[in-house]
């Protein structure tokens, strides 16, 4: 009995330690809360009556310090939550043409599926750095503009978006064309030997060969072969994409839903709207582009877009606008990037 005297229970220092706190309580007065651009800084000064107690020093245990503000956004971590969405979603895409393969009468599916696979690498490796490129640009305008909405008004703010999104499609494709024009001429040779179905010798072997084959034969120039229209294109589908995307996000209040899901597809619809009309204004770019390569022998894109209207009509400039999955990807990367930088940053 004597030694549990001296050695009190659990339940006893519990039941000392509450007692303790209730009656410092009504001795602690909180007070000169500010925020500076730094963190959060408190100055609490503790005040004792009659308790018995000496002050309790801010020191304390029982004075926790406030968590300080969210980190600073960086140009390396925002490539990175910029590049994993499009990954998940070309492996996405690849998951869904292997389970349609799964449904087809082909002699060799083992085959098929190994090569779908390799496609999807070689995309990931492209692809997903490019769009990492873009978020991260796309911020770091964003902070270099310093626009805001409270301070400048929506439409000059609108107008900062739009511009920060074009910079950013300009900066990305400039620094990743030559990746983006080896895998284009790759898919292509690819195609090529596919559609002629014969044992021929492949033209490239992976995109180190096309990089050594294009450099010898036309230098750094071959890399950057078509750069103009399609950099204009890329320029002004992210202006869209990035601008009006942001911009549309405060006149529906998505970023005061509390529901991680609500949010999530608010942005997911919001997106895909958005996408599309990006779609809209890419593709005739794009496709004029790619007739005056192929079949339209001018070097003038005006003369080729009116040869185009004149004898075919608008129609083929929107060819490829309403690819679903395209549009779909596209949405899916806006609202995951999103969630990624809420999870990282916080709103």
């Amino acid at each position: 009995m004597a030694d549990a005297s001296k050695h009190p229970s659990v339940f006893q220092k519990i039941h000392g330690q509450s007692s303790l706190l209730s009656r410092l309580s009504p001795c602690i007065r909180a007070r000169n809360y500010g925020i500076t651009g730094l963190g959060l800084e408190n100055s609490l000064r503790p005040t004792c009556h009659s308790t018995g107690f000496a002050c309790v020093s801010p020191s304390s245990p029982i004075f926790v310090q406030a968590p300080s503000e969210n980190a600073k956004p960086t140009f390396v971590v925002d490539f990175l939550l910029g590049s994993a969405p499009s990954a998940t979603c070309i492996i996405g895409s690849t998951l869904v043409d292997n389970i349609n393969l799964l449904f087809r009468n082909e002699p060799n599916k083992m085959a098929s599926v190994i090569s779908l696979w390799r496609r999807c690498m070689t995309k990931d490796i492209t692809a997903s750095p490019f769009k990492g490129l873009l978020f991260a640009f796309n911020d770091q305008f964003k902070r270099v503009f310093d626009i805001s909405i409270d301070r400048d008004g929506y439409w000059k703010w609108f107008a900062g978006n739009l511009a920060s999104g074009g910079a950013a499609g300009a900066s990305s494709i400039s620094l990743a064309y030559p990746l983006l024009s080896a895998q284009a001429r790759l898919d292509l040779a690819n195609k090529v030997k596919a559609a002629q179905n014969s044992r021929q010798i492949r033209q490239f072997n992976g995109l180190i060969d096309v990089y050594r084959k294009t450099l010898k034969s036309d230098g750094i120039a071959g890399l950057y072969c078509g750069f103009k229209f399609k950099c204009l294109a890329i320029t002004i589908y992210h202006g869209i994409y990035f601008g009006v995307y942001h911009s549309l996000k405060p006149v529906f209040h998505i970023d005061n839903l509390q529901d991680g899901k609500s949010m999530f597809l608010a942005s997911f619809l919001l997106g895909f709207g958005v996408t599309f009309g990006a779609h809209l204004a890419y593709y005739p770019i794009l496709n004029v582009d790619e007739r005056m390569f192929k079949d339209i022998k001018s070097k003038s894109f005006w003369n080729a877009f009116v040869q185009i209207i004149k004898k075919e009509g608008p129609k083929p400039l929107f060819k490829g606008v309403n690819k679903l999955r395209g549009i779909s990807g596209g949405a899916a990367v806006l609202a995951l990037y999103d969630r990624l930088h809420i999870l990282v940053y916080g709103k």
